[in-house]
C-alpha cells in the first residue's frame, strides 16, 4: 500500500531545491530505563507531540534488497553523552524497544512515516560509538503450521 504525504511534503520532495528538511526521530525504551532517550538527526532540539527530542548524532543504516538474506537495519549512535552506554549495560531480560519515525522541520507534531519499532540487538560499544541490530519478531523461526501437534498438546490424537 502506498504512502500517502501532504502535498506540500510532496512538492519538496520532488522540487530541485526546497527548504523543507525531514527530520528522523528515534526513540529507545525499556521498562529498566530511568528515562526514554529520545534522540533526533537535526542539528537542534525539537518538541516533537509534547516530547523533546535531543539533537545527537547517530546513523541508521537500511538494508540491503538482495534476495535469501534477512533483511538487516542497524544502527549507530555516538557516545558523546554516556547516557546511552549507561542504559544498554543496565538492561536486562527484554531488549530495549527502538521506534522510528519520520516529521518534517515545517511541522513536528505529524508524523510522515512511522512509528516503526524494533528490538535493538547484538550490542555493542566501546568509547567512541553503541551499535546494534534493529530486528522484527523473527518470522523465520516460527513454527508452521502453527500450532504444532505433539502429544502434550493433543493427546486426543496420540491415543491408541
Amino acid at each position: 500500500m502506498p504512502r500517502t504525504l501532504p502535498p506540500s511534503i510532496t512538492n519538496a520532495l520532488l522540487a530541485q531545491e526546497t527548504g523543507e528538511c525531514l527530520i528522523l526521530l528515534v526513540t529507545l525504551e525499556h521498562d529498566d530505563m530511568v528515562d526514554t532517550i529520545r534522540v533526533c538527526s537535526d542539528g537542534k532540539d525539537l518538541y516533537s507531540r509534547g516530547d523533546r527530542y535531543q539533537a545527537f548524532p547517530f546513523d541508521v543504516a537500511l538494508p540491503d534488497e538482495i534476495e535469501e538474506t534477512v533483511p538487516r537495519v542497524r544502527l549507530r549512535i555516538d557516545a558523546i553523552d554516556q547516557q546511552v552506554i549507561r542504559a544498554v549495560r543496565e538492561i536486562s531480560g527484554d531488549p530495549i524497544q527502538v521506534k522510528l519515525e519520520l516529521i518534517a522541520a515545517s511541522d513536528t507534531d505529524t508524523v510522515l512515516a512511522g512509528p516503526f519499532t524494533f528490538s535493538l540487538r547484538n550490542v555493542t560499544w566501546d568509547a567512541f560509538t553503541v551499535e546494534g541490530d534493529l530486528t522484527y519478531r523473527d518470522l523465520l523461526t516460527e513454527p508452521f503450521p502453527a500450532p504444532l501437534m505433539t502429544p502434550s498438546r493433543l493427546p486426543g490424537i496420540f491415543a491408541y
